[in-house]
């Protein structure tokens, strides 16, 4: 029974460390790109942000007010008018309810002086079929003089007027519910709806016209002399040079250590192989027959750590493999194993040694 659960033990382990071996790695790229995002957008994206936010509630209001779909009017003068002034000041500017009120007053005199004498008749009449003829003449003179469609017309004027007043009077209940601080509610309409992004976007625009800027020759003599006056001042001339070599050990594709060359050789103590990259000419007494270079000796799982010694090279033995394969190596802490990193030259070097 105690084997039984011993095996089942060990079977949910080994399944458990597959799964974390293969989801790990995602894991810490996907942190890594969260943390470089953050510190991205916090050390330029916020501010840029900043900066644009303001401009778009002072100088670029105009912008934010058709981006976001702001009602222009809420920024004018707020009327001192009563409702009466209102309406009557909306119905005097109105010139289609204008033309249409005076079309319906031309429509009912024409109609008056042609259908009076009708109507007196037809009130005076005793016969009903006369009646039924004078009613149908004076239906015709409405028809001919458009008295009914000047009240149509007259009729819709007056709901588009109303709808006027109605937006007019809901427009002047919202200038007075923004009162003085419309700055302040448009600064909080744009920091609601504004997008984020268009901060990230712009400092990662920013940082390659930096980078090319600084690949031309005026951009290269600014920044040596940029890095002279740094070097000059207390603290941060010791700071800077380490700073800029570490950045560009990260992210140059042209390190300023060259790795391009990996080593084997006995070190800390003859028996021992370590692997080690050099990295150019060593400091130190040269013999005639020898030559020193200086080999950086990388520690395991931080390769980007470690111990600078001087070499004979004759003491080296060159490996056949790469920079990129030989970090995996060291990360892995040797479980990840290259090809074939020593070839029958190198193994011969080796049983000398």
């Amino acid at each position: 029974m105690k084997n039984k659960e011993f095996f089942l033990f060990r079977f949910v382990k080994k399944i458990f460390v597959t799964g974390l071996v293969n989801i790990l790695p995602t894991i810490l790229v996907i942190a890594i790109l969260v943390i470089a995002y953050n510190f991205l957008n916090r050390s330029l994206g916020e501010p840029i942000n900043l900066l644009i936010k303001k401009q778009m509630s002072g100088p670029w209001k105009h912008i934010s007010i058709n981006y976001f779909g702001i009602d222009e009017k809420l920024f004018e003068p707020i009327v001192q008018e009563s409702y009466e002034e209102m309406v009557k000041r909306i119905q005097d500017r109105s010139v289609s309810f204008y033309e249409a009120n005076l079309n319906l007053e031309r429509a009912k005199r024409s109609f008056e002086q042609e259908a009076t004498p009708l109507i007196q008749r037809k009130e005076s009449s005793g016969d009903p079929e006369y009646k039924k003829f004078l009613e149908g003449k004076i239906q015709d003179i409405r028809i001919r003089v458009r008295l009914e469609e000047a009240e149509t017309r007259l009729q819709m004027e007056q709901v588009k007027l109303r709808q006027e007043i109605e937006r007019e009077n809901q427009m002047r209940l919202e200038k007075i519910k923004w009162g003085d601080d419309k700055h302040a509610k448009l600064k909080e309409a744009i920091d609601k709806r504004y997008p984020n992004i268009i901060g990230l976007f712009l400092s990662l625009v920013i940082i390659f016209f930096i980078g090319v800027l600084l690949t031309s020759f005026l951009g290269r003599t600014v920044t040596k002399m940029w890095e002279k006056i740094l070097a000059a001042l207390p603290l941060i001339g010791k700071l800077y040079p380490y700073a800029k070599q570490f950045t560009e050990f990260i992210f140059q594709e042209k390190k300023a250590m060259d790795f391009q060359s990996v080593v084997l050789l006995q070190y800390p103590r003859i028996g021992i192989y370590s692997i080690g990259f050099v990295t150019g000419e060593g400091i130190g007494p040269n013999k005639p027959d020898e030559r020193l270079v200086s080999v950086f000796m990388p520690s395991s799982p931080t390769p980007f750590t470690g111990y600078t010694v001087m070499v004979n090279e004759k003491d080296l033995i060159p490996l056949t493999i790469t920079v990129e394969e030989t970090i995996r190596f060291l990360v892995s802490a040797g479980v990840l194993k290259p090809g074939n990193p020593v070839n029958k030259m190198n193994q011969k070097m080796i049983e000398k040694q």
